[in-house]
């Protein structure tokens, strides 16, 4: 049951957002999520933003599923599961800067800062299973996707305090004070991440 939140597509019809698989065509014309339907590697592997067009072959490859669009700010929350309170409980805010899908940076976010609300759905993984700490994304208020792990792995290495995290990715010059922290996401991903400058 527990890994069943990695599947986006499952993710999506339970929180009730407009969906379907290769093969379906959405409901009308408009901008759409197109990601595979699991992705254990990260990096926003495979995923898009697909512009559909009312009588247009989609083009969606199997194993991927479209879902609705959503905009506004990209966070990525932390949160570890209190037995006192029965719940989870947020634990770090970090916020994702994009051009299009490629991250430029993350931004540790402060304490106290408003936050999306946790849909009740994400108590069924503590039932699960042994995951006492989960990453869940969001883009405004909804939930993207979620993760049985912290997503502070991009921190790894950094100096105390740092607030920022820029990504150097291949190709791109490499300066001096970078800590290595490599990424391909298995081989699959369309840049590979060299490492980190963080401020």
């Amino acid at each position: 049951m527990a890994r069943t939140f990695y599947d986006r597509l499952w993710l999506a019809e339970q929180l009730g957002y407009v969906n379907g698989t290769a093969g379906a065509h959405p409901p009308k014309p408009g901008w759409y999520f197109v990601k595979p339907t699991r992705n254990l590697h990260g990096l926003g592997v495979g995923a898009g933003r697909w512009l559909y067009k009312q009588g247009m072959d989609f083009g969606v490859p199997p194993g991927y599923f479209w879902s609705e669009y959503f905009e506004g700010e990209h966070l990525s929350i932390d949160y570890r599961w209190s037995r006192r309170l029965a719940r989870w409980t947020p634990l770090c805010c970090v916020k994702g800067i994009f051009a299009a899908t490629l991250p430029l940076c993350w931004i540790i976010q402060p304490p106290g800062r408003s936050i999306p609300e946790l849909p009740h759905l994400f108590g069924r993984i503590a039932d699960a299973c042994d995951a006492r700490c989960i990453n869940v994304e969001f883009i405004g208020d909804q939930v993207i996707e979620c993760h049985l792990r912290s997503g502070l792995g991009d921190w790894c290495g950094s100096p105390a305090g740092a607030k920022k995290a820029v990504p150097i990715w291949q190709g791109m010059q490499i300066p001096g004070n970078m800590v290595p922290n490599e990424d391909d996401g298995g081989g699959l991903a369309p840049l590979r991440r060299l490492g980190f400058v963080y401020e």
